[in-house]
């Protein structure tokens, strides 16, 4: 009876054993794929950033072309 509760506690243990390496395995995955995300958040939070620099500066762009025409137009109408 008591060889058949160590060998019973010995699968028990077997199992549970088997059971912290999947869990521990699939925590490391989930990790993984955290830090993929991460880098992936960095990345698209860089573009973000280039892209708004491009919109302010065309922006600028766009005012100072609009202020040159105004300038050229005003030089070239004559007042009544």
């Amino acid at each position: 009876q008591s060889e058949e509760k160590v060998i019973r506690l010995s699968k028990e243990k077997d199992q549970l054993l088997k059971e912290r390496d999947a869990a521990l395995q699939e925590a490391h995955m989930w990790r993984t794929e955290l830090g993929k995300a991460r880098e992936q958040a960095v990345v698209q939070e860089a573009t973000i950033a280039r892209a708004d620099e491009k919109l302010r500066a065309s922006e600028a762009d766009a005012w100072v072309y609009c202020l040159h025409i105004a300038i050229c137009y005003s030089a070239v109408v004559v007042p009544d």
